[in-house]
């Protein structure tokens, strides 16, 4: 009976067998040895370094497939097994062709570069005739690749990367190259005369191959490479000028907030060329029904105040008015204002007091109203709250007080009411 291969385990590449990519330091620690006098390899499985006595063993089912146990608890536990998927088969794709499992679009075996497909499923070279020797042939780059069936390749373990390169373009019949040992850097020199076999792709693990193309197919790929290139460098140069983009609106809009923020909260200038601060729409003034109404006073700090009126000198009084002494002041830019100065008695209560006691109480009420209101209820009312801020408080109503007498304007019933003395903060606390 004939020798049927059903799996290839790939090149030693001096970390692992290139077609075991789970073949890696967290599970295993291999030592290969391949000198005059031996070769060797020693697998000590990494899964359960907790227990040194843990055993494995590897066995081959009736369908082919190569299967890998641990034991584990009084039972054996498979945690590898090979071939697993399509590509993982030997000759799965033709020669000169390799199985990209990840490729969804199309068949998943392709060809080389520089080849192309014909009707026996094997893969030819594209053009024909065309001399590879001395035209100005090259390599193209393979990425994370199982390295073609080493059983027709050369191997010089003495050679690095760049001579093997030359070595294989000198030689004609040369198809590809590859480092034989990546434990160091990549060294060691692999080449491949004849048809490529067995190859395939992984998305992690592989290694680097060096398929020969000529000029043409060369001159193409460094073009798409160039363009790649361009378009990542296009991309990179586009993520910056964004990041930038957005730093400088950043700063930008933090500037804007922190001069509104300054500007919301400085008090008037004390330079020569300051002009009057005025601002509209101010939220002291308000309509009845509860829209602004523009302003346009000029609002001074008390810094600037006292400065303007020198320290609210006699020489700067201009009279005594309801609210206080009034003062004239000289802002630094030259012009001319007048100061209110507050008095003892110059807060609401007071002067709801003084209109009272001259009889005009009815001046506290919004001209806005117009008559739209009973003045003697009015009147009632203002003498209710100046009832309730009497200087002593057996002179002040209760509560229940003011509720009645505020009852009997409801009911039209007539009330006397007592005589209001001077408030509480008209002696001594205003």
């Amino acid at each position: 009976m004939g020798r049927t291969i059903l799996w290839r385990a790939g090149s030693w590449t001096g970390l692992r067998w290139s077609g075991v990519p789970k073949m890696t330091s967290k599970y295993s620690d291999v030592n290969f040895v391949n000198n005059q006098d031996e070769t060797t390899i020693m697998d000590r499985t990494l899964l359960n370094l907790s227990d040194p006595k843990v055993f494995s063993n590897m066995v081959v089912d009736e369908s082919g497939i190569m299967r890998r146990f641990l034991w584990k608890e009084t039972r054996w536990v498979e945690y590898w097994s090979a071939p697993q998927e399509l590509c993982d088969k030997y000759l799965n794709c033709g020669p000169n062709s390799y199985c990209d499992p990840y490729n969804v679009v199309t068949f998943e075996c392709k060809c080389f570069p520089g080849f192309e497909p014909n009707s026996s499923h094997d893969c030819i070279r594209e053009k024909q005739g065309v001399s590879m020797c001395n035209n100005g042939e090259g390599f193209v780059k393979l990425e994370q690749m199982k390295l073609p069936d080493t059983s027709i390749a050369h191997a010089d373990m003495s050679l690095s990367m760049n001579e093997c390169k030359q070595k294989c373009l000198r030689n004609c019949s040369c198809m590809a190259y590859a480092s034989a040992n990546e434990s160091e850097g990549g060294i060691g020199c692999l080449t491949w005369q004849g048809n490529l076999v067995d190859t395939r792709t992984y998305p992690n693990q592989g290694q680097d191959l060096y398929i020969r193309v000529d000029a043409v197919v060369l001159a193409q790929y460094a073009k798409k490479n160039g363009l790649t290139q361009k378009k990542r460098m296009l991309a990179i140069l586009g993520v910056f000028a964004a990041v930038m983009f957005l730093l400088v609106v950043s700063v930008v809009f933090c500037f804007v907030m922190k001069k509104k923020k300054e500007t919301r909260h400085s008090t008037y200038s004390d330079s020569a060329d300051s002009t009057l601060p005025y601002f509209e729409d101010s939220t002291s003034r308000r309509d009845l029904d509860g829209t602004r109404r523009n302003s346009n006073l000029p609002l001074f700090d008390l810094r600037t105040i006292i400065a303007a009126t020198d320290n609210f000198s006699i020489a700067n009084k201009l009279g005594q008015g309801g609210f206080g002494p009034v003062y004239k002041g000289l802002l630094r830019n030259g012009m001319n204002s007048t100061y209110h100065h507050d008095g003892p008695s110059s807060n609401l209560i007071g002067h709801v007091w003084d209109l009272w006691r001259e009889d005009n109480s009815m001046k506290m009420v919004d001209p806005l109203l117009d008559e739209a209101y009973p003045a003697d209820e009015v009147s009632r009312c203002i003498q209710i709250g100046l009832l309730c801020v009497q200087e002593h408080a057996i002179d002040r109503p209760t509560m229940s007080t003011v509720v009645f007498m505020l009852g009997c304007f409801t009911h039209n019933r007539t009330i006397v009411f007592m005589n209001c003395a001077k408030p509480i903060d008209m002696i001594g606390y205003g």
